[in-house]
């Protein structure tokens, strides 16, 4: 390509520019242009009007990628390092049409670059590292399987030829899958046909989305054969709108977790969780069977569940426990130091293990003894009455199948988020949900079909224990295995029947007492009222999904249509009692944890500018003063600019929006603002702008000009009628049955009709990362390092072995040389005299011939002999008593080879591998 070629179609023009890029190693890009149909749509019988379509431009000019000159915004803050491709270069090639309007031609060609040409930094360039929409979506697929990009970086490169960087992945990644909308009501279609659920929706006064509750067939079917014991939880970081995903889990009768409901909470908020468990409570009649809930220590969450289920016990995971005591027992909290701080989270540690009720009163003397008195009351408040929620020994006579923690709940957890991606949008979490409990409820069916299907190799000789394999499940039957071979003395209280041990209590199933106390007694042994039906094969086959009918997905699309629960802020209808301050700090304190957590998401731009309004905010309120705050829209062009805050003094010293002015002229105690994502700006306004003394009479026109106020001029009787809502008579949305609950009275609810669509969704957070790592146990003790065992010889390096082995033969010094100055070892540094030579040199573990490449000729000849003769004499001498050992029970350390008299040192039971005092101390030394 040269100056003055012309072309009589654009795309030829384009091919030979590709050659020239290629073949010169330089990019170029379109810096301006101007299209033929522009033209002859200005000048329709000018010049150029009959001039060919394919030529398509009037003139169009390209510079280097390297051309021009970095131009930064006038609002930039430059807080942010970047970088930019442009370094001034002035290469260009400028094309147009030519005078006879029938070709294109290079005008004008400069080849004159500024910057270094490669081969290699041609190929890095953006443009070269383009891959085809085919590729992207090759991409995307393999992303989605969570292929590990280096394989698909190289696969990529291997294909294509280009180069493609891990940065490039990422970037076709997220550009080739499909945004999406979280169209609430196609995703509530969705769980309705395709996965056959249940669904409830909860949202608030102005629509806005409280929570959905989700539960399908199988979960109902699983909950209703073992609604015994429940595990509860809440995750996080699964949904980009940062909200919890509550879980409730169920064992069955194989030990197998199953789902019994899902829920999406938007806050953890009381009246959120009553709603949750209340509507769990209501589509499943089992609900009454609860034995016994699982959980943290969340006081909310917990309560809840007393109210929710009177008759089920509660139980707090261990771990939690632990965690819990951990976060509050601190120097800083209670005063202490931290020698007396790790005393008493010793001591609480082994409160939580004590098998008995006479452990815990021994312990807890003994914690009243230690601990000063701001634990101790702390203790006592929070801990002591709640003893049988998390004391192991107390909590099994609440039969909860030797569960302890919450472990089941998390490992579903960790499951999770495996396979759905951190702050997934609904669409993609939901998907992404029942691929992970359908993967999980396949593996259970595989165990359920084994237990029919298979039968041990191994056959139990003990007709009883036979009895007792046809009767359980796999799972029961290795627990009461143990039980039955287990040979204790039966305790006071056992019986033909009962026992209180805690195995007994926990698992229903007998226990080793209760084998023992049959022993004695010539009971039969077996007897198959004494294990729990949840626990039999019968039972089992009969509620298990694998060996029933699969459900018919016909009925699932004849489901009613979505209900949802319609919840007026409680705070808005209770009486108008002032509150105490504790009460107005937890209320600032949910809005400032939100505020917290907004701004952490942010750049450091936006982060500093709200950093200072904050400040400021603070230090006007610290000064009894009042600001006045307007909300800018996202198009206004002063966005950029930082918020000025006027901050209003009263010029009169009156009171500024007087506690009991507002009490006295506002119905409800909060009003309902909208705000968005973008800067706040703020006016200024005279102190008669805002509620003073004398000032009572216009305050309802000042309400009035507030963007929404609920329940406004409305009385206390008023609050309890129906609030009226709009109705919606559009086919193509789903409609929905909004139940009106004030105070959580159901009886007196009204309903609503409202079109899924009008709901207001939380809106997404940005995320950033956190640290990770922990050197401290769950109760905050120091971790306890693994042991330090000597490794045995046969396990140890070849090059440890051959010191160790030339050592033997000959001194120390002359290890040393043969290591650092690759000496050979001769004839004459070899001991001579047999008895000096270590008598491990003759046991199987050590290979001689690992020396030899190290020894001369005439050593390793003699070698041969001296191991020969010390076979033949065989003398040990025990270390410790310096006799011989002759055919006296001994042991060796398998790490030195040493022998030793076992009356000498008293081993305990013979391990594996077993290592003398010796070597554990060097080892410690070391």
């Amino acid at each position: 390509m040269k100056l003055g070629d012309e072309f009589n179609d654009f795309l030829d023009f384009e091919r030979v520019l590709k050659l020239y890029k290629d073949s010169n190693f330089v990019d170029f890009s379109v810096y301006d242009c101007k299209t033929l149909e522009s033209i002859k749509a200005k000048h329709p019988t000018g010049k150029f009007a009959n001039a060919p379509v394919q030529l398509k431009y009037y003139y169009i000019k390209y510079m280097c990628v390297h051309g021009g000159v970095y131009r930064k915004r006038k609002t930039c803050l430059d807080k942010r390092i970047t970088s930019t491709l442009k370094q001034g270069c002035e290469a260009n090639i400028y094309v147009r049409i030519n005078e006879k309007g029938n070709a294109l031609i290079i005008s004008k060609l400069n080849e004159m670059h500024n910057h270094p040409i490669s081969p290699t930094m041609y190929s890095f360039l953006p443009n070269q590292r383009k891959v085809t929409p085919e590729t992207t979506a090759a991409i995307v697929e393999l992303m989605d399987l969570n292929a590990n990009k280096k394989l698909i970086q190289n696969k990529l490169i291997n294909e294509t030829g280009k180069i493609i960087t891990l940065k490039d992945i990422t970037n076709r990644c997220r550009s080739g899958k499909q945004q999406s909308t979280c169209d609430i009501e196609k995703i509530i279609q969705k769980l309705k046909k395709t996965y056959c659920c249940s669904v409830e929706l909860s949202v608030s006064d102005d629509n806005s989305l409280v929570g959905i509750f989700i539960q399908d067939k199988i979960m109902q079917e699983s909950f209703q054969a073992y609604p015994e014991v429940i595990f509860v939880d809440a995750t996080y970081k699964l949904i980009d709108w940062k909200i919890p995903v509550y879980i409730l889990l169920l064992e069955d009768g194989n030990g197998q977790s199953e789902v019994g409901g899902i829920g999406l909470l938007v806050n953890e908020e009381r009246e959120t969780l009553l709603w949750f468990f209340q509507t769990f409570k209501r589509l499943n009649s089992a609900s009454t069977l609860i034995r016994l809930f699982v959980s943290d220590k969340d006081m909310k969450e917990r309560s809840v569940i007393r109210e929710v289920f009177p008759d089920a016990f509660l139980e707090i995971c261990l771990f939690h426990s632990l965690r819990t005591f951990n976060r509050e027992l601190t120097c800083e909290k209670r005063g202490i130091t931290p020698k007396v701080r790790d005393q008493v989270k010793n001591i609480f540690e082994k409160l939580c293990y004590s098998k008995n009720e006479e452990e815990y009163s021994y312990l807890y003397k003994h914690l009243q003894e230690v601990a000063p008195n701001s634990v101790l009351e702390y203790f006592d408040n929070n801990w002591h009455d709640l003893r049988n929620e998390w004391v192991t020994g107390l909590t099994s006579s609440n039969g909860n199948f030797m569960n302890l923690t919450n472990n089941r709940l998390e490992n579903f957890n960790g499951k999770l988020k495996n396979v759905i991606p951190i702050f997934s949008n609904l669409e993609t979490f939901v998907e992404k949900l029942f691929v992970v409990i359908r993967c999980l409820r396949l593996e259970r069916d595989k165990n359920a079909l084994k237990m029919v299907q298979k039968q041990p190799t191994i056959s139990l000789q003990n007709p009883e224990l036979v009895k007792y394999f046809n009767l359980l499940t796999l799972y029961a039957f290795e627990f009461l295995k143990k039980q039955f071979q287990s040979k204790v003395s039966f305790n006071q209280n056992t019986t033909e029947k009962t026992c209180n041990c805690q195995f007994f209590m926990a698992m229903r199933l007998p226990c080793c007492h209760i084998f023992e106390y049959r022993r004695k007694s010539s009971f039969p042994l077996y007897d198959s009222t004494l294990c729990d039906k949840r626990w039999s094969r019968e039972f089992y086959y009969v509620s298990q999904r694998a060996l029933k009918t699969a459900v018919d997905k016909s009925e699932c699309n004849q489901q009613d249509d979505v209900k949802i629960n319609f919840e007026p802020r409680i705070e808005q209808i209770k009486s108008k009692k002032p509150k105490s301050s504790h009460e107005k700090f937890r209320k600032a304190s949910v809005c400032t944890t939100k505020i917290a957590e907004v701004i952490s998401y942010t750049s450091n731009v936006h982060f500093d500018r709200k950093l200072e309004q904050l400040n400021l905010l603070l230090s006007s309120w610290s000064d009894g003063k009042e600001i006045s705050i307007t909300v800018i829209d996202g198009n206004n062009e002063r966005t950029e600019e930082p918020m000025d805050i006027d901050i209003i003094i009263d010029d009169n010293n009156t009171n500024v929006c007087n506690d009991n002015m507002l009490n006295n002229n506002l119905n409800g105690d909060f009003m309902d603002t909208s705000y968005t994502k973008h800067n706040v700006n703020t006016t200024q306004h005279d102190h008669n702008y805002f509620i003073t003394a004398d000032s009572k009479g216009s305050m309802n026109e000042k309400c009035t000009n507030v963007n929404r106020s609920i329940f406004n001029d409305a009385s206390n009787g008023q609050l309890e009628k129906d609030v009226s809502l709009p109705t919606f008579d559009q086919p193509e949305k789903t409609s929905i049955t909004i139940t009106n609950v004030l105070k959580s009275d159901i009886k007196n609810s009204t309903n609503h009709l409202i079109a899924v669509s009008d709901i207001k969704l939380p809106t997404k957070i940005k995320t950033c990362g956190r640290p990770k790592g922990a050197t401290l146990t769950t109760i905050g003790l120091p971790k306890k390092k693994g042991l330090c065992k000597p490794v045995a010889f046969r396990l140890k390096h070849y090059l440890e072995q051959q010191n160790i082995i030339i050592e033997w033969l000959t001194i120390h010094s002359i290890a040393q040389k043969v290591r650092k100055q690759n000496y050979i070892i001769q004839r004459e540094d070899i001991h001579t005299q047999v008895e000096l030579i270590h008598m491990g040199i003759v046991e199987p573990e050590v290979n001689i011939n690992l020396i030899k490449p190290l020894c001369s000729t005439g050593a390793w000849d003699l070698l041969k002999d001296i191991i020969e003769l010390k076979k033949q004499i065989n003398v040990w001498v025990c270390p410790t008593c310096q006799s011989e050992i002759n055919y006296e029970d001994s042991i060796l350390c398998n790490s030195c080879l040493t022998l030793y008299h076992k009356k000498c040192i008293t081993p305990k039971k013979k391990k594996l591998s077993w290592f003398c005092l010796s070597c554990c101390n060097n080892l410690k030394s070391n």
